[in-house]
């Protein structure tokens, strides 16, 4: 039961997170040449605390399992990391320690059918 209630803690919806929700789809973009970029957009500078890199770990898993799913290859075809790419919109000054996190994540990422960019932004928050 403690297991169950620390995973809801970890990651239920919370507005006052840069990841707000960790099962919401943030942004799709289907293209004319058939590819498809999910974006994932982190609302302010993410800190290294265990809580952010779980919900951030998170998040790339649900999109993972998304375009798994039998609709969403309906809509945009078979996953490749030619023709699907995860897009991170992450503020510039998160903390050093998301960006290693991310860049172990490429991999998975890419053994999933994926291609995963990263692209730093300004924020003002």
């Amino acid at each position: 039961m403690a297991a169950t209630a620390l995973a809801e803690d970890l990651y239920s919806d919370d507005a006052t997170h840069p990841i707000p929700s960790v099962t919401t789809l943030d942004m799709h973009e289907l293209f004319d040449n058939g590819s498809s970029e999910l974006s994932i957009i982190i609302n302010g500078p993410l800190a290294a605390d265990n809580r952010s890199q779980r919900r951030l770990i998170q998040k790339i898993d649900n999109y993972l399992a998304l375009i798994e799913c039998a609709d969403f290859q309906e809509q945009c075809g078979p996953p490749s990391p030619e023709r699907t790419r995860i897009l991170v919109n992450i503020p510039y000054n998160s903390d050093p320690v998301i960006f290693i996190l991310l860049e172990r994540c490429q991999d998975w990422v890419l053994s999933a059918g994926a291609s995963m960019v990263v692209e730093r932004i300004m924020w003002r928050g």
